[in-house]
């Protein structure tokens, strides 16, 4: 996968989703698989401060790690067994399994701070933020204005394409044209030098059920 500018202490970013922002809140996301999760990602870490990560190995360099994929365990423990002593773990996806917690939970740990959880692995320390949950908003400022703009951009074009087919709609609710929503997402990835690569047949399992999760 293609990386941003070279960084000493890079931040590992993990992302994918299913749709923008405007259309599914939730699943707006970092691992990088589909576009508009990359947007996501991309823009939570934003100004060439990260890579994106394509393999376990990786997962050896890197300080600071953050999915926002609303997938199941893109954090797992065969890449925390090979992280620097106090590397950061965060999520800004969906739920709470994107980091594979239960593995962390097997360890020593203790309360360095608020939403700061340490975890003794191995010979090194492990911090997990947020208890695993969405750091964005559990411990920060909600969404920036750099994934904003993506929102703002799908809902210009439907005003577009709502005047565009004047006397075609019926009276209901519509969601934007997916086409739509995934050109811009690969147009702000092209702007921003970014490619994603593919989901696994578990995560694409787990985005497209409702058994986990709810």
């Amino acid at each position: 996968m293609a990386e941003t500018k070279a960084n000493p202490a890079p931040l590992g970013l993990l992302g994918f989703g299913l749709t923008t922002v405007l259309l599914n809140i939730h699943n707006a996301g970092l691992l990088g698989t589909d576009s508009m999760g990359m947007i996501m990602a991309m823009g939570i870490f934003y100004g060439g401060l990260a890579q994106v990560l394509a393999g376990v190995m990786e997962y050896k360099n890197g300080n600071t790690f953050g999915t926002t994929t609303g997938g199941k365990n893109i954090i797992r423990a065969e890449h925390m067994k090979i992280m620097k002593d106090g590397a950061l773990l965060s999520n800004a996806g969906h739920f709470d399994n994107e980091i594979e917690k239960g593995f962390l939970e097997k360890s020593k740990k203790g309360r360095i701070r608020e939403n700061v959880e340490e975890f003794i692995v191995g010979d090194k320390k492990l911090y997990l933020l947020a208890e695993g949950r969405l750091v964005n908003l559990v411990a920060g400022q909600g969404h920036p204005a750099e994934i904003m703009d993506m929102s703002f951009a799908d809902q210009a074009l439907g005003a577009e394409f709502l005047v565009k087919n004047k006397g075609k709609l019926q009276a209901k609710v519509y969601k934007i044209p997916e086409a739509m929503d995934r050109e811009i997402a690969k147009l702000k990835l092209k702007s921003m030098g970014i490619s994603i690569d593919s989901l696994s047949k578990e995560q694409k399992e787990y985005l497209e059920g409702w058994e986990e999760g709810t």
